[in-house]
């Protein structure tokens, strides 16, 4: 009895780390003057609401904080995205805009810029918790060491 017991108890307590939600170390802001020094496209210009809103569907409801960054000047598809969601719900809306969003870039760089294609084949759209992201880049590793450095 107090051996099935023990192994409950250790079995709650890992099943309370694995869950445990992560969070950001520092700010969004911080965060991407960090991944700044790692971009492969230069200087990063963030869509305001409303072009999130025209163009991948994203309301300010559904975060709390976050940017989707493209070059201010570049013929190339690097799209840097990190957002807090307000809800599990919304992480999950935010994640699927985002997966959306690299289809369609997909689907219209194969037809007309290979190099661009070769980018959009290998990005990633990612949930954490609260926390969804998106890496197209031809920098993608460094990009993730840095989302992963900062998001514990």
């Amino acid at each position: 009895m107090k051996k099935s017991i023990a192994l409950i108890l250790i079995a709650v307590c890992l099943l309370a780390v694995s869950c445990k939600a992560k969070e950001l170390n520092g700010t969004i802001d911080q965060l991407f003057e960090k991944i700044s020094k790692v971009n492969a496209e230069g200087e990063l210009f963030a869509y305001d609401s409303d072009r999130l809103y025209d163009e991948l569907l994203i309301s300010n409801d559904l975060y709390s904080e976050g940017y989707f960054m493209i070059p201010v000047e570049s013929n190339g598809v690097e799209t840097i995205a990190f957002f807090k969601a307000t809800n599990k719900e919304n992480a999950k809306k935010l994640l699927d805009a985002f997966s959306t969003y690299i289809k369609d870039k997909q689907t219209y760089e194969e037809q007309y810029n290979a190099d661009n294609y070769e980018v959009a084949k290998k990005a990633v759209a990612k949930s954490e918790g609260l926390y969804v992201y998106l890496v197209m880049s031809p920098n993608k590793t460094a990009v993730f060491d840095v989302i992963n450095d900062n998001l514990k």
